[in-house]
């Protein structure tokens, strides 16, 4: 007859309820990064916050230069000059 694999023996109660070291200090790191990474992650946020308005002014800008190039290149070739220029428009 072929040997079939059994199964393994189930551990007593006592070591399935006890932690392993690897475990329980992740626990006790976790705990005492907590705040700190709070803090990293609010910061994060600012940041990102912070990033979009600068990103938003900057893409409003190049699109409004974008949008005034034409007529201001028409005024410079009537001799107004480009800050002129760019005011009127």
């Amino acid at each position: 007859m072929e040997d079939r694999p059994t199964s393994p023996e189930p551990l007593p109660d006592d070591a399935m309820l006890a932690p392993d070291l690897l475990t329980e200090s992740l626990f006790n790191r976790a705990r005492g990064i907590t705040p700190i990474a709070l803090l990293l992650v609010l910061l994060f946020a600012y940041f990102l916050i912070e990033i979009k308005a600068v990103l938003m002014l900057i893409i409003i800008a190049y699109l409004f230069g974008t949008i005034i190039e034409r007529p201001v290149n028409r005024l410079q070739r009537r001799h107004f000059p480009r800050g002129l220029s760019i005011l009127l428009i």
